[in-house]
């Protein structure tokens, strides 16, 4: 609710200048023109592209419950992928490239002079503003919390389909006493599940297929170490057709087509969940800012703004020359909203959260050091003239 009150202005109007560029679509529209050999040509990135945003629109809109078909098709996503990169990782590892894989997740402090550079410091910083649920996802994930039933979210409607049954959304939030013994352990509860939810599901799921996924990108190098190069020079997916080399070397020419496909699906799941979410945003926002917006159910302003973005962001396919370009601006612009939103959760959760459910000082304390962090890293990037192209 503070956020609602206080702030929410400042995202609800930067969101559609971060968000406008699909970088995750139009790259998985390249994976999958890999995948199938261009068919459309030099266009077959940007017309799958189209295509991807297509089927985000279908599924979102046929869907009786938005949140339950966001949770199938992200984890069948996810299970896919991983099930197929960690058996061809294991087929290819050797004891010296997993020494190199740890040897590089302890590697604290390191710093290749050309990361400081113009040309590459937008990569850095929207790289470290992507780590994890980036930008206003952080915000959006307790609205993911709320369709799924979590805590206080049990007593509120669901966002439905088009083709659903709206369900009723209340004017106001629930809260309770704080004070109340019970209560307080149920909010304990909660608590511990929202922590179980982001290390273990996320964060240690995160860094256990990053290795593999590294293994793999290894195994791409020892074939053709060119590919750094290539990198380099702007070829911004050469790794991925590497790694497909490895797939075709190893088992066969059809598990590079498959590896392809699924890449294709799960970074396109990316765009999935982050547009949900923006959309999920927005309509929060107006809804319960605006009185008059409740004329409306809370699940047509989940449309308004889901069709009313990405129909208009097809045109950024065809504006860049590649998705990477896509890609960099979205995350360079998240280092933006990373930046407002530590020292405002910091602000939230000292002052309008009751006492006994204030985190401790310690979290409070990192949050600070997020934004001077963030705020850091973007006068740097401006101030040597390091923008995303």
């Amino acid at each position: 609710m503070g956020y609602r009150k206080v702030f929410s202005w400042i995202f609800f109007l930067s969101a559609p200048v971060i968000y406008f560029w699909p970088g995750w679509i139009g790259t998985a529209g390249q994976i999958l023109s890999y995948a199938t050999g261009n068919p459309f040509g030099e266009a077959s990135w940007q017309i799958f592209a189209v295509l991807g945003v297509a089927a985000i629109l279908i599924l979102l809109t046929l869907s009786p419950v938005i949140y339950s078909v966001i949770e199938k098709v992200m984890t069948g996503a996810i299970i896919l992928s991983a099930v197929l990169v960690i058996f061809v990782a294991l087929t290819i590892a050797t004891p010296a490239r997993v020494l190199e894989v740890l040897r590089g997740f302890v590697s604290f402090g390191y710093w290749h002079p050309e990361m400081s550079s113009r040309e590459f410091m937008p990569f850095v910083v929207g790289a470290i503003a992507y780590a994890g649920p980036s930008g206003m996802q952080q915000i959006w994930y307790t609205l993911w919390c709320r369709d799924r039933g979590m805590g206080m979210g049990a007593y509120m409607g669901r966002i439905t389909g088009l083709f659903g049954k709206e369900e009723s959304v209340p004017e106001a939030g629930h809260t309770f006493d704080p004070g109340d013994a019970e209560e307080k352990q149920k909010w304990k509860g909660w608590r511990k599940y929202c922590t179980f939810d982001a290390f273990v599901l996320f964060w240690v799921m995160s860094i256990f297929l990053t290795f593999f996924y590294v293994l793999l990108e290894l195994g791409a190098l020892g074939l053709d170490p060119s590919l750094i190069e290539l990198e380099r020079t702007g070829k911004s997916l050469a790794i991925i057709a590497g790694m497909g080399d490895v797939f075709k070397r190893y088992i066969a020419p059809w598990a590079a087509k498959t590896f392809y496909v699924v890449a294709f699906l799960q970074i396109w799941n990316t765009g999935f969940g982050v547009y949900d979410g923006y959309a999920r945003g927005q309509a929060d926002i107006v809804y319960y800012n605006l009185p008059a917006a409740r004329r409306i159910h809370l699940s047509k302003w989940y449309y308004i703004f889901l069709y009313g973005t990405l129909i208009p962001a097809c045109a950024a396919f065809f504006i860049a020359k590649e998705p990477l370009a896509l890609v960099t601006m979205g995350t360079w612009l998240s280092a933006f909203a990373m930046a407002f939103y530590c020292p405002l959760l910091a602000y939230v959760t000292r002052r309008l959260l009751p006492e006994e459910l204030r985190p401790s000082w310690i979290h409070t304390f990192w949050l600070l050091v997020g934004t001077v962090f963030y705020w850091g890293m973007i006068l740097y990037c401006l101030s040597i003239g390091a923008l995303p192209k």
